[in-house]
Order: structure tokens, then sequence, then C-alpha cells
């Protein structure tokens, strides 16, 4: 199939930037039991500083740039009102009848406030345009849109020269070395598009705006792999598919006549989460309840971290790559896994 670039995305729909969505909800909370009324935008600056109840991730204050975007992202995703210059909460939403119910700032999410987050970021218009398409949905209701969606690929390139200097002749910059101009390019793909976020705008938005929003929350999952100069695999999952069966699909891995049979672990667990919608920790947790209730028919075979990061660059690098990894009881990074022929005959509807 052939394979299209989707047009350049407009800016005005590019106002996404990473925000936690527990100091959003927390802000929602602020706001519901605060100022039900309305608070303008200056007051609701003043109102995060002194309340201090809003932090990073090192335990300090948000700043006032940080609580910018937390109000537009909450205006856009339709969980603020404005009128004439006040910011009320919305009050029709799911999300207020479930704050309504709490008295307390939190340090993590509830599985229902997950869901609110993700049903808004899912109808928003915005959010479909330039990133959810990817994944070929249509359904606007959240559970519908997750059990029609595909895959999408990213991986990460140097920007072309000619571009690059085309860039920095808009930016107005002396030279393509200067420090302050990006460098690097996004290129996300399926079997009909190929998007390329090259702009400041475009990255900041969709890759760590849209993708780290579903992340967070649990609706988005994804795994690195070395092949092709590294790309990451990325599917759209349910948390709340926290309970999956995977026997039936190992039964199926197994060769007629042999004993044992390897199987590479990584494969396997993407292609269970994206077949049953659930995300990979998921699928990590039923192969620990295997391994302990079987462990006569299932061996897990580790490898060193050495070889599971070996084109890292960077701290950070290993650690991203080691996201679709499972780890034992242990703690040991298993890379593969032998089942053994018996386990054909095991009939467990738990596993």
């Amino acid at each position: 199939m052939s394979t299209t670039t989707r047009e350049r995305r407009s800016s005005t729909q590019l106002w996404m930037r990473y925000v936690s969505f527990v100091n959003a909800r927390n802000l929602l909370l602020l706001l519901v039991k605060g100022h039900p009324t309305g608070i303008t935008a200056k007051d609701m600056d003043a109102l995060v500083k002194r309340e201090g109840v809003l932090t990073t991730q090192r335990g300090k204050g948000i700043s006032r740039t940080t609580t910018f975007h937390l109000r537009n992202a909450l205006y856009h995703l339709g969980f603020l009102e404005l009128h004439k210059r006040l910011y009320t909460p919305t009050f029709r939403s799911a999300m207020f009848e479930i704050l309504m119910q709490s008295d307390e700032y939190s340090k993590q999410l509830t599985i229902n406030e997950k869901i609110e987050f993700a049903r808004q970021i899912f109808n928003n218009r915005d959010c479909r345009d330039v990133f959810l398409f990817l994944f070929g949905i249509s359904a606007e209701r959240l559970e519908d849109a997750i059990a029609e969606s595909g895959t999408a690929r990213w991986r990460s390139e140097p920007i072309p020269e000619p571009d690059l200097l085309l860039m920095t002749q808009i930016a107005g910059k002396a030279a393509p070395g200067n420090r302050g101009l990006r460098r690097w390019r996004i290129v996300v793909s399926t079997s009909d598009h190929e998007v390329i976020l090259q702009s400041e705008d475009e990255v900041q938005a969709v890759f760590y705006g849209i993708r780290y929003w579903l992340l967070q929350l649990g609706f988005l999952n994804e795994m690195f792999f070395e092949s092709e100069g590294g790309h990451s695999v990325m599917f759209l999952s349910d948390p709340r598919n926290s309970d999956i069966a995977i026997l039936d699909h190992l039964k199926n891995k197994l060769v007629p006549g042999v004993p044992w049979t390897p199987l590479q672990l990584r494969p396997l667990v993407l292609e269970i989460a994206i077949r049953e919608k659930a995300t990979l920790d998921a699928v990590h947790d039923a192969f620990r309840r295997l391994v302990r209730r079987y462990p006569q028919y299932v061996y897990f075979i580790p490898t060193a971290r050495s070889f599971a990061t070996i084109t890292a660059t960077s701290a950070n690098a290993e650690e991203f790559q080691l996201r679709g990894y499972l780890r034992d009881d242990q703690g040991r990074i298993i890379s593969h896994l032998r089942l053994h022929e018996k386990l054909g005959e095991v009939n467990d509807t738990a596993i």
C-alpha cells in the first residue's frame, strides 16, 4: 500500500504541550472546591503559587509557564470554560462528579480519572487530526476507538541539510550549526501514512504532548526495536484490561513433536498486548503469574543489561529501551523463554 505524507498541521492545532495529569486533576479540584464561579488567568497563577499543591517531579512548585499549559490543555479538552475572562470548571462533565466526591489532592490518578481524561483526548478534533488518526480510528467512543485501532511506528533521524538550512533562514540564524536549532526530527509511519514532525511546535505538541499524555494515562504503549536503525512500535490499549489470559496464545506457539519450544519474549509480548488491547505491564504480569504457577513448563531466559541496551548511547536511552523488557520476580531482564510441550495439555482459565 502506498505511503502518503500528512499535510502540514495548522499552528492553531498544535496547542498541546507536556503536562502532568496529576497536576491537571489537582488544579481542577482547586477550582471546583474554591472557585466554582470562575477565576481569571492571573488569579489562577497566583492561586497555584500560593497553594503549592501542583509540583514538578522533584517536588518543587510548578512555573507560571507550566500553569499556562495546564490551563490551556484543560480548556481545549473541555474541562474548563471561558466566560468574560473567567475560567470555570465544566460542571456537566463526568470529571466534575468524580472530583465532587474527593476532598484530597492526590499524587496519582484513579482509573476513573484516567478514563475521563482519555475520553476527552479521544473526542478532541485536534488530537485526532494530528495524532490519533494514525491508528486508523473513526469511532469517537473511547472503547470503540481502541477496539478498532491499529499500530504506528516512530523513529528519530537527523534533519536533512536542505531542510535544516531553510529552517535556519526562517529563524533568522547565521548558520545551521547554531545552538538552539532543532537538528533531529521524528518520523511516524503506518501502512497508509508517514508524518514528519520537524518544527519545534510539531515535536512539542504531538511527540511530547499527546503521545506523553496517553502514555501516562495508560492508553498508549510502545516498544523499542533495534532493527532498521531503531524504531518504536506504538499501539492503543485500555488499562482496564489488567487481568488477561495468555495460555491459548502460548499453546499456538508450541512446535509439534518438540519437547521445548524456544521463543523471543518481546515480540510475543507485543503480539499479545496488541491483540488483547492490554498494556505491556498487564501482559508482563500475566507471564509472571504463569511462571509461578507452572515453573515446570515455562522457563525464563535472562539477558544482561548491556546486551538489552547495546545500541543505547545514554542513560536515558537505556531506560527507554528497557521499558519493553519483562523483569521476573528476581528483577532479571528476560529476553527469551522456553515452553514445554506439556503446556499444551494444561486447561487453566486463570492463566
